[in-house]
């Protein structure tokens, strides 16, 4: 009998272990970005060496103002960022892969600086046609590998759970069959 609570416990734990990982990422989920109005420049202070990511936020309410365009930008926008004391600028890697709808608010990213020194950093954005707003920030999941990577090893640890639970299970039910099919009716 042990061993069928045991399996029916271990499976169980498999199969909640997974969506409780996912629940605490979306509890996790934190939006450091600073929105910005462009055609523009900006200043941001870079605590930490990350990807920092730019972001095309085409539906949304900023400072009490709706906007609302096109998620694709018009041809020839040029983002430039550069390191406030060296003058040193930084090169746009393409990643528009993401995108992020909350509260009503629609962005996706154009993709991210790689800074790789803590400082002050100014972002100019020219050539658009009419205000838009952006966000810049770093991601707001961390490190992607590092969460995809324990993502990983928590499947590979829950199926094997999974599979030692359902081994406990035929086991625990074949010993309470063998139990009961050994005893013997009272006279009567």
């Amino acid at each position: 009998m042990k061993k069928l609570l045991l399996g029916i416990l271990l499976c169980t734990a498999a199969f909640l272990a997974p969506g409780l990982w996912i629940l605490s990422l979306v509890n996790a989920y934190e939006d450091r970005a600073v929105s910005f109005r462009a055609p523009g420049e900006m200043e941001v202070r870079v605590e930490e060496p990350a990807r920092y990511f730019l972001w095309n936020d085409y539906r949304t309410i900023f400072e009490g103002r709706t906007y609302a365009n096109e998620k694709n930008l018009p041809d020839g926008v040029e983002f430039v960022l550069e390191d406030v004391e060296t003058g040193g600028g930084l090169p746009l890697r393409s990643d528009a892969k993401i995108s992020v709808s909350t509260d009503g608010s629609q962005r996706t990213a154009l993709g991210y600086f790689l800074i790789d020194e803590p400082g002050v950093y100014r972002l100019t954005i020219r050539g658009l046609d009419r205000p838009r707003i952006f966000s810049f920030g770093p991601s707001p999941l961390g490190d992607i590998g590092g969460l995809l990577g324990s993502l990983f090893f928590l499947l590979v640890l829950a199926a094997a759970a999974m599979i030692g639970g359902i081994f406990l299970i035929v086991f625990g039910l074949i010993a309470i069959f063998r139990t009961d099919s050994g005893r013997t009716a009272p006279p009567g």
